[in-house]
């Protein structure tokens, strides 16, 4: 079991952002997926042509093997037709990684990364008719895919690969997905992991037809207060635009702003204008 964080200053709140993430992404080792370390890279690489599941996550290159670091990079994955995205760390190098990668033709991507201490939780009243289900099992694990993917909004044709990997990652005591049911209909959902020190929060989702009625909110906390009673002091969340202003309600505060930059295949030869 992970030391639960006690340090919820600034610097170390971001740092768990970052390492929370990096452990869901460890988690959804799989077939589908892997980790690939190379002296100057650290990959996360799929048979699944989207930017999420295909990543450059450390870099460690000088200033001189940059230009040919990235390149290669770029070759490994182009030549398997993947899109994929270059995440940027505070410890990677060269420092000026961000300029080399935008010169190329990259494009930008920023999250903010927010945290809250539980404590100062503002947790809203439950929607009238709202039963939370936390999953447990195969098939219901299916059943929360069938609502996240099109409330998230996730691509179809990814679909079917991602809800293998969901499978394959199964629920645990430190990895726990929920439902929401409003009047008996399965309409929102959300996932924590128990790692890092903190309570990361993902899959964040309501269906279009059920918006506006506050599931999100009490989807967000829900979850949260039950890591509150075990001990937890902090949770944290990688915010879509359209859920930034509801974690900020609710009480979170942002830490850092994770930035990625995103390249697809059909861009080599061409320059950055």
């Amino acid at each position: 079991m992970d030391s639960i964080l006690t340090d919820l200053s600034g610097e170390a709140l971001a740092e768990a952002i970052r390492g929370n993430f990096r452990s869901l992404l460890r988690r959804m080792e799989s077939r589908h997926l892997r980790w690939v370390e190379f002296p100057r890279l650290t990959l996360v690489v799929s048979d699944i042509p989207f930017p999420f599941f295909n990543r450059v996550m450390g870099t460690r290159l000088s200033p001189e093997e940059a230009d040919a670091g990235i390149a290669e990079a770029i070759s490994f994955f182009s030549s398997r037709g993947l899109p994929f995205g270059w995440r940027i760390n505070p410890e990677d190098t060269p420092l000026d990684l961000p300029k080399r990668l935008e010169g190329l033709g990259f494009a930008r991507d920023d999250t903010p990364g927010m945290a809250i201490d539980l404590d100062l939780l503002c947790a809203p009243e439950p929607p009238p008719g709202l039963r939370i289900e936390k999953v447990r099992g195969e098939r219901r694990v299916r059943a929360f895919c069938d609502v996240m993917a099109p409330a998230y909004g996730l691509p179809p044709f990814i679909v079917k690969d991602w809800t293998e990997i969901m499978v394959g990652m199964g629920t645990s005591r430190t990895l726990r997905h929920y439902i929401g049911h409003l009047d008996g209909e399965p309409v929102a959902t959300s996932t924590v992991l128990l790692a890092d020190g903190v309570a990361g929060l993902y899959m964040v989702a309501t269906t279009p037809e059920a918006r506006g009625k506050g599931l999100g909110s009490y989807m967000t906390v829900a979850p949260l207060l039950e890591a509150r009673d075990e001990g937890y002091r902090a949770g944290i969340l990688h915010a879509t635009r359209m859920g930034y202003p509801v974690y900020a309600r609710l009480g979170f505060r942002q830490y850092c702003l994770l930035t990625s930059y995103e390249w697809s295949p059909g861009k080599e030869g061409t320059d950055s204008n």
